[in-house]
């Protein structure tokens, strides 16, 4: 039976004692699959197929397996996948959420008439699980941003070698805390950086 392991960190967290240094950490954020009421297609769920096949070609090519670390936010679709992927090559997964688990999961998890919170549940079940700490009073609006900055910060601690995969459209987006933000702050830090894009949408 797999444990799950649950505790809070904050922002400048060491790696969990006890644990085997990884000779690579993988960090990975992306575009979260389309809501059924969103006007402007960006990844939507028929795509959850070719993007599955991308970013496990991808982690295959990094050599990924039980020597590895994967950090992703836990988001339904880009996140989800690699979690899934990685777990399947053995990795191990640290969830890094922005939230606490059932804000998060009815933010960014659930979407009408899919599967994404019954596979949540099952990476969940076999990974790390972090929640960001916060200030009380800190905007809401910032802590996606301040969690991929975070993941960055975790994955430097764990391993020399940092390599980032992002999912996007290579669009601004929707506003702070995106992939851009994200591909820009891996970028300044010396990472690795590989997008698997995603079309942009002309709607």
């Amino acid at each position: 039976m797999n444990r799950r392991h649950d505790w809070s960190a904050g922002m400048n967290d060491a790696p969990a004692a006890g644990s085997k240094a990884p000779l690579q950490v993988i960090v990975v954020s992306g575009h979260m699959t389309d809501l059924p009421d969103r006007t402007t297609t960006r990844f939507p769920e028929s795509l959850a197929p070719e993007v599955s096949d991308a970013i496990d070609a991808t982690l295959r090519d990094w050599g990924v397996d039980h020597r590895s670390v994967l950090l992703c936010g836990g988001a339904r679709g880009s996140d989800l996948i690699a979690g899934e992927s990685a777990l399947a090559l053995g990795a191990r997964v640290q969830l890094c959420l922005a939230l606490p688990e059932p804000e998060f999961v009815e933010r960014s998890v659930d979407s009408p008439g899919t599967d994404w919170v019954a596979r949540f549940e099952a990476v969940r079940d076999r990974s790390v699980v972090r929640v960001l700490q916060r200030d009380q009073g800190a905007p809401s609006d910032n802590v996606f941003e301040a969690t991929n900055k975070w993941m960055l910060e975790i994955a430097r601690e764990l391993a020399p070698r940092v390599r980032v995969l992002a999912v996007w459209d290579q669009q601004l987006g929707d506003g702070h805390g995106g992939t851009a933000s994200f591909v820009e702050s891996a970028s300044e830090m010396g990472a690795e950086v590989v997008i698997i894009p995603l079309e942009p949408s002309t709607g």
